[in-house]
């Protein structure tokens, strides 16, 4: 499919777009289309609005080949560290935050980085993989000026593939710096053994690309002590660039040539060339070049004793390296800006998540609360209906007992002086009334003293009260 084409992702479901943005990552030659990438990644954000937190991350890391290509290595740093929320992007994600600050110049972090993702490759059986990133940890030794550390891992590179292609492009690339280094500390015959192992490696392969930046560092090797010869190496080197159509190689070789001339003191042709390199920097608008351009011209003419224009070069080389410096620290700026701006709003989304929680926790308490309220006044009810009861109770022991006994004491002075004028049957009756008006007063007690009674039905929804005896 074509993975540019924003169409194809509108008929898939989300798993499906997901497995396309892997492989979308997985076709290099999509990064090389920055304008048509930076159409599409836009264009799917906003189409799908919806996209899971693994899309995201797979956005992220997009855009972040797409700034790393386009030079921006500080903020596509912080988009390499957001895809690594995806274990899956992992190796990856430090792997190119390595490079980014080796770009940076951030060495300390370049290696921090490129140790933590060779931490989840060393297990692997992927060699070539392993080698990849402990020539770029070499790499950075060597800018450091840590040699020793530095041939130490190319040695353990050469360790690795020693059971594998002989003529393999990693064979070629760690020879090529090995020689660099030992160029760099001065064991000038190491530096040419190793050098030409490299180029045989690479012209076998008609690696061009290789070959070109190893001619290089050959004509390097040689310009202190033959600088003729160093000047047919770095010709070579530079039809290569022409071939490839490298125009900073091509600046690059000139001003090589014309450092090699002006090293046999032959000013005139190298100053011929290295206008030619500065013409193509300045074109190129690459202003790290330009920098070393104006400095090699200002020693040039210094060593032709034209004071004049010996301090017009230089003094284009103090502006120049001024506006890089000012360039850098409005980069560095703009970083703390965009890390503040990230952080607030990280701590925004932290605190509207607090918040959440103690919203959910203030709902469970309000909830239990309320719980808890209409338990008690449910509970308060019924302590009144009791207390009705009771005081009914104790209303009807007073208003009741008093004619009770009024009848109870006539019922005992009637029996005593008619007991004997009745006859039984009209004693049976007398004897009733005497015990009904007992009953009630055992009734009248019980409710006097009874605090344990319940309510239960009656009739047709009428509740009676049943003392407890």
């Amino acid at each position: 499919m074509n993975h540019l084409y924003i169409e194809s992702y509108k008929k898939m479901n989300r798993e499906e777009r997901e497995e396309a943005l892997v492989s979308f990552t997985e076709h290099r030659e999509n990064y090389y289309n920055l304008q048509e990438t930076e159409t599409f990644i836009r264009n799917y954000r906003n189409l799908f609005f919806d996209f899971s937190s693994k899309e995201d991350c797979i956005l992220s890391f997009i855009e972040g080949e797409i700034l790393y290509n386009s030079s921006d290595y500080r903020k596509a740093i912080t988009l390499y560290e957001k895809s690594l929320d995806l274990k899956q992007f992992n190796f990856d994600s430090y792997n190119m935050i390595a490079l980014c600050y080796r770009e940076l110049a951030d060495f300390t972090n370049s290696i921090k980085y490129f140790q933590t993702a060779y931490d989840i490759v060393k297990s692997n059986d992927n060699i070539m993989l392993k080698c990849q990133l402990l020539y770029n940890l070499a790499t950075v030794y060597d800018s450091i000026e840590k040699y020793d550390d530095a041939e130490k891992i190319l040695n353990e590179i050469i360790d690795l593939m020693k059971w594998s292609d002989k003529n393999s492009e990693y064979f070629g690339m760690t020879y090529s710096t090995l020689s660099a280094i030992m160029r760099k500390i001065g064991r000038r015959e190491r530096a040419y053994e190793y050098i030409c192992k490299a180029i045989d490696i690479f012209d076998s392969q008609n690696l061009k690309s290789r070959l070109l930046f190893a001619y290089n560092n050959l004509g390097l090797l040689n310009k202190s002590e033959n600088y003729l010869a160093s000047i047919e190496i770095f010709k070579k080197a530079l039809t290569l660039a022409e071939e490839l159509g490298d125009k900073r190689m091509v600046g690059v070789c000139l001003g090589n040539i014309a450092a090699a001339y002006r090293e046999g003191k032959d000013f005139i042709t190298a100053e011929k060339f290295i206008l030619k390199s500065l013409n193509i920097f300045d074109n190129l608008e690459n202003k790290k070049y330009l920098i070393q351009i104006y400095r090699q011209l200002a020693i040039l003419k210094m060593e032709q004793n034209d004071a004049k224009s010996t301090y017009e070069y230089f003094l284009k080389y103090i502006e120049l390296y001024s506006e890089i410096s000012n360039e850098k620290k409005n980069k560095e700026v703009e970083l703390l800006k965009l890390k503040f701006e990230t952080q607030k709003a990280e701590d925004e989304k932290e605190i509207f998540r607090l918040k959440n929680i103690e919203l959910k926790n203030a709902v469970k308490l309000l909830e239990k609360a309320n719980c808890d309220l209409k338990i008690f006044n449910e509970k308060n009810i019924e302590l009144e209906r009791k207390n009705s009861v009771l005081a009914m109770s104790v209303t009807a022991n007073h208003e009741i007992n008093q004619p009770l006994a009024t009848i109870l004491g006539s019922i005992s002075i009637l029996s005593e002086s008619l007991n004997s004028k009745l006859d039984n049957k009209e004693l049976e009756m007398f004897n009733r009334i005497k015990k009904s008006a007992q009953n009630i007063a055992n009734i009248l007690k019980t409710y006097g003293e009874g605090r344990d009674f319940s309510f239960e039905d009656y009739y047709n929804k009428i509740k009676m009260i049943k003392f407890k005896k």
